[in-house]
């Protein structure tokens, strides 16, 4: 297929098949950098923020930036690719549990919300902070990673058995997120076939 023949019959399908292609791009990217040497849970995010930091358009997703975004933050996500993903962000989870990279001391939903808000708000400080307290963008990875760490991570280092475990589901992790990004870029492009 050229490009010649992709057409979109709305400029939210353009939209969302551009968003599509942005974040298979930065999955290829993150995966390439993590997946060269041992991944921690920490080094992941950090990777992901340097990644979004460099993609202005899928931080404008990630944050639903209707200045940015217009009505487009209102496109809805497929119930069951959600679902495929928390699936896979649970086992993910759990692994990092099993192989004492976590506190032992939370749930795997519980470090999920941890997470969450940790992330989701080391994003939106930014625009919520004034002056000389907001911190740059490039201090973002680092900040993010180690907060990450320090209120989740476990006490004690891992072997270098579950350290090999840990970095192996971080990049079956990676590869499962890429998958479904590509699955759904194709579906975008028209490719037969697609999910």
């Amino acid at each position: 297929m050229t490009n010649s023949a992709l057409h979109w019959t709305t400029r939210e399908a353009l939209f969302v098949a551009l968003v599509r292609r942005e974040r298979v791009i930065l999955l290829t990217e993150l995966r390439d950098r993590v997946g060269g040497g041992p991944a921690t849970f920490p080094g992941l995010l950090r990777e992901l923020t340097v990644e979004l930091i460099r993609r202005p358009l899928l931080r404008a997703v990630l944050l639903g930036d209707s200045e940015v975004l217009g009505r487009l933050t209102r496109q809805r996500r497929r119930p069951e690719t959600g679902a495929e993903l928390r699936a896979s962000l649970e086992r993910y989870v759990r692994a990092l549990l099993d192989h004492g990279a976590l506190r032992q001391d939370l749930s795997p939903d519980e470090h999920v919300n941890v997470l969450a808000a940790i992330f989701y708000g080391f994003h939106r400080v930014p625009e919520l902070t004034f002056g000389a307290h907001r911190f740059a963008d490039e201090r973002l990875p680092d900040l993010l990673g180690d907060t990450v760490h320090r209120a989740l991570g476990a006490e004690q280092p891992v072997s270098a058995e579950d350290a090999e475990a840990i970095s192996r589901a971080t990049r079956e992790y990676l590869d499962f997120a890429f998958e479904t990004a590509q699955q759904k870029l194709q579906h975008s492009l028209g490719v037969q076939g697609a999910g």
